[in-house]
């Protein structure tokens, strides 16, 4: 039978998975803002914005999420993202 801390465990490991992959993401934005810096590119680009929130919805909806979650998830990306890249 499968323990309460196996389960726990199993859900750290992926926390961890999730938390890396936000460290590979910002270095990928870090050389984003580089390159509009270089090529004077305005930081928020609406057209790409709304580019993602369908391709999440879609993504959501494909695995059975709920889009709500996944758009409040990426909203907080994306605004962290423009952060990074002011």
């Amino acid at each position: 039978m499968v323990t309460l801390a196996a389960l726990r465990k199993e859900i750290d490991e992926q926390d961890d998975i999730l938390l890396k992959t936000l460290v590979k993401r910002f270095a990928i934005v870090q050389r984003v803002r580089d390159y509009k810096q270089a090529n004077t590119i305005q930081v928020l680009q609406n057209d790409r914005r709304k580019q993602i929130q369908e391709k999440n919805k879609v993504f959501a909806e494909t695995y059975k999420l709920d889009p709500q979650m996944v758009a409040e998830i990426f909203e907080i990306v994306h605004l962290y993202s423009l952060k990074e890249q002011e």
